[in-house]
């Protein structure tokens, strides 16, 4: 990131010093004024005293910053970045998140999100995972710096859709179903390993479609041409495919999957050949071949691939509070790069 969090502009610490000095030179001179002898705070007095001033600080400091930023005594920019800090340093607090003395609450919220999308190094050696993560960082990286409202609403139609619900749960699922798949490459053609291998392509041909769908989605309201989520559900995947390749960020995505082998599993069943060890697709307009090695190592790669698909929703929040932090920062050191206020 190119900016980093501003220094804090008040210091809590150094009103409750300017307080705890002001207060008994006032005291005693209010004890003058009624003709009384002023004495000196027990101990207990003091710190009672101490968190009486404290409380008042922490509950009149956002009206203190408002009243600075309207009267012209604090920048505007400055009171605006102020005031929402604080907000999110009380929900960070309310999640039971604790932060250091004066440590930004953005800086924090960026730092955990980064921590939460940071990928398994097992993971990342496996080129489909490590080649579909790096489209999407990518791709939502792109979307944020130029459109992040397009990103925020596209995912709320999104999420108020049944299709959340199917993301859930192969999400949920995919943990149980990894344990029947097959970890080695096969050595014998069996029909025992065509069905296998069917059903993990067919599954995870149905969830690739849903996350591309969604890709394609924030692409197109991105170029200006946004459309109901009830309209993107009636776009078949060969269309997705189609819109996927013309957009340079998300061609990576489309070679992937393949759309007659997915057709020809959702519509009916592979044909095996004991002798030669290949397996025959039976699409509606072609016929497509494999080798059971081939089934397996693309099967595989549809697998992988839509684990990196299912951190979507983490990685759009992650370069959302980046975004956000990166140009209140900018904003706050003078180099304004238009966030609206």
């Amino acid at each position: 990131m190119k900016h980093t969090p501003p220094p804090p502009f008040i210091d809590l610490r150094v009103l409750k010093e300017i307080f705890a000095a002001v207060l008994p030179p006032t005291a005693d001179h209010l004890y003058t004024m009624m003709g009384r002898r002023s004495k000196p705070p027990s101990k207990r007095q003091g710190e009672r005293l101490a968190q009486g001033i404290e409380k008042l600080i922490k509950r009149s400091a956002p009206y203190l910053v408002g009243i600075a930023g309207m009267t012209g005594q604090l920048p505007r920019e400055h009171a605006y970045y102020i005031l929402f800090e604080g907000l999110v340093r009380e929900q960070l607090r309310a999640a039971g998140v604790r932060l250091k003395a004066n440590q930004d609450a953005l800086a924090k919220m960026v730092q955990i999100a980064q921590r939460q999308t940071t990928p398994k190094a097992h993971n990342m050696k496996l080129p489909c995972y490590r080649e579909t993560r790096q489209t999407i960082e990518l791709f939502l990286q792109d979307m944020c710096r130029t459109n992040l409202q397009s990103i925020d609403q596209v995912c709320a139609e999104w999420s108020r859709s049944a299709d959340i619900h199917s993301h859930v749960q192969y999400v949920r699922q995919l943990p149980a179903a990894v344990r029947r798949f097959r970890f080695r490459p096969p050595t014998r053609a069996t029909d025992k390993l065509v069905v296998q291998l069917s059903d993990e392509y067919r599954n995870a041909a149905g969830y690739f479609e849903q996350r591309l769908r969604l890709l394609v989605a924030i692409a197109a309201a991105n170029r200006g041409e946004p459309r109901s989520w009830e309209n993107w559900k009636r776009t078949n995947l060969e269309r997705l495919i189609k819109i996927a390749e013309n957009t340079a960020e998300l061609a990576p995505l489309a070679k992937i999957i393949d759309r007659p082998v997915r057709n020809a599993l959702s519509h009916g069943t592979a044909s095996l050949n004991v002798n030669t060890g290949t397996v025959t697709f039976h699409e509606r307009h072609q016929t497509i071949t494999w080798s059971t090695a081939e089934f397996f190592d693309r099967a595989r790669c549809l697998t992988i691939a839509t684990v990196a698909l299912a951190e979507l929703e983490l990685l759009c929040i992650r370069f959302t509070w980046e975004c956000l932090a990166e140009s209140l920062w900018a904003m706050t050191s003078g180099n304004d790069t238009g966030f609206s206020q």
